[in-house]
Order: structure tokens, then sequence, then C-alpha cells
């Protein structure tokens, strides 16, 4: 029999220096992300207050639509309300004048309650902000870790009305 050839294990590599280029590249490229996803949150902000935008301005001009329909109709009917009331009352000697100002007695009054209500209403809601980007961009934050800081803060908004 002959003898069988003997091979040598090969030698195990020696860990190399990493390489510096590929270090730079990975660098790079990951500061290349950061200004991406950056990019990102602002483009995010942006689609945000613009959707929540062209929403309030569609609401707006159906609402402008209404309230000049809402004018002549309530005009109208006041003048039948205060025509009413004169005859109702039996101011019937042609000073009609009483009827009217029952009826500006009375939308005074309305006027005051909804006044009220809507200034509690406006106190209470909160601006249009982008909180999702708000959120993402804290995420972002948090990520680095609790010693990372951004070069700025992000805004915090605060309203009156409630713990937002």
């Amino acid at each position: 029999m002959s003898p069988e050839p003997q091979h040598e294990a090969p030698e195990p590599e020696k860990p190399s220096e990493p390489d510096k280029r590929s270090l730079g590249a990975s660098i790079q490229n990951v500061s290349e992300r950061a200004v991406r996803l950056v990019q990102d949150e602002i483009e995010l902000a942006k689609a945000e207050l613009s959707e929540k935008f062209g929403k309030l301005l569609k609401g707006a001009g159906i609402t402008a639509v209404i309230a000049v329909f809402m004018f002549w109709m309530i005009a109208i009917t006041l003048i039948g309300l205060a025509l009413l009331a004169n005859w109702g009352f039996g101011w019937d000697d042609g000073q009609q004048f009483w009827g009217f100002f029952l009826v500006a007695g009375v939308l005074v009054l309305l006027s005051a309650i909804g006044g009220l209500i809507a200034f509690r209403l406006f106190r209470a809601g909160s601006p249009p902000i982008p909180s999702q980007a708000i959120e993402e961009a804290q995420k972002f934050k948090d990520s680095f870790g609790a010693e990372s800081e951004l070069p700025y803060d992000p805004p915090t908004y605060k309203h009156a009305g409630g713990d937002n």
C-alpha cells in the first residue's frame, strides 16, 4: 500500500485590519440614509399639512355657499316672524316695529349662547399640526439613544382646552 498523501490543514486567516474604504463607504451610506430619512419626514409633514389644509379649504368653501342661502332664508323667515308677532299680539295699529324688536331680542339671546359655545369649541380645538411626522421624528431621535441630541428640539404644541 502506498502511503496516502498528507494534506496540510490550511492556516487560519489572520484577522485583517478593517478596510478603510469600506468603513468610509459605510459611514457615507449611513449619512446619506439619515439625510434621506429626514427629507422623507419633511415631505410627510408637508403632505399631512397639505391634506389637512385642503380639507379645511373645501369645508370653508361649502360653508360660504351654505351661508349665502341661509342668510336669505333667515331674512325672509325673520320678516315673517316679526309680522306674525305683530299680528299675534294685536299690535295691528300700523306700528309693526314691535314685532321686529321682539324677534331681534330673541336673536341677540340666541347669538350670545351660540357665541359662548363656539368660543369654547375653538379654545378646545387644536391647531392643525403634522402629528404623524413629529411622532416619526421623535422615534428617529430616540433610535440614536438618550445621549444623542438633534440639532434642534422638535416643536411641541399645546392648546388651552386639553391634555395634548
